[in-house]
């Protein structure tokens, strides 16, 4: 008779753990509309915290005390939609009331708005894949991607802090663009219906898949190292 292996036990685990919470010092926070976060220094990481009340909140974490207030300054009192940190030239991108503005990584001013682009509804930083090497050396600037109602606009930020656009692709987004992600040439677009796909470099804008449900709407959330 062959001996019955025994099951090994199940052993339960916590997917996700807590890390670090508020310090109790700072106080109350408005209710939190975006976040964002990035590693300064191999001791300070950065929580940028963006309200409903139009402030953006800067939070440095310290696994012994948790989160304390750093720095908070007032955009225009609208909620802040979006946060996007640019490292590599210490600035973040902000989205508010349809606006775009550049803040200072670390002191959160100047608070500087790019009038050329308005009715902006999504945005999203140009994200590089260490294994592309057709577009090195493009790394070190800043480029972003936003869409303006059913149009989709490719900016690159010149280090005068200005926006130049490069282009600006109508589609076949009838529904408007609801998220963003750009990676290397690739641009992913969702909307109500389907997700595109546009490569910067042909020019060229097909569906991906269409959604069964539109009443769902469409969420993109890039995961990477260092995203």
């Amino acid at each position: 008779m062959a001996n019955s292996k025994s099951k090994p036990k199940s052993q339960s685990r916590n997917v996700l753990q807590l890390f670090a919470g508020l310090n109790p010092s700072i106080p109350h926070l408005p209710p939190i509309r975006s976040l964002a976060i990035t590693t300064n220094s191999d001791s300070q990481t950065l929580v940028f915290v963006g309200t409903v009340s139009g402030d953006i909140i800067s939070l440095s974490l310290n696994p012994n005390s948790g989160l304390s207030l750093f720095l908070r300054v007032n955009i225009i009192g609208k909620p802040v939609t979006s946060i996007h940190v640019i490292s590599h030239i210490k600035k973040l991108i902000v989205l508010s009331d349809g606006f775009i503005y550049l803040l200072d990584l670390n002191s959160l001013e100047p608070v500087r708005k790019l009038s050329l682009l308005k009715n902006v509804n999504v945005v999203s930083k140009r994200f590089f894949s260490s294994s592309n090497n057709g577009i090195k050396g493009k790394e070190d600037r800043c480029f972003f991607a936003v869409a303006v109602g059913k149009k989709l606009v490719l900016v690159e930020l010149v280090l005068s802090g200005s926006p130049v656009i490069l282009k600006e692709v109508q589609g076949d987004f009838t529904d408007g663009i609801m998220c963003l992600s750009w990676v290397d040439d690739s641009v992913f677009v969702g909307i109500r219906t389907a997700y595109y796909l546009y490569s910067y470099a042909s020019g060229q804008c097909g569906v991906i898949f269409s959604l069964p449900d539109p009443s769902v709407l469409p969420r993109m959330k890039l995961l990477g190292k260092g995203v």
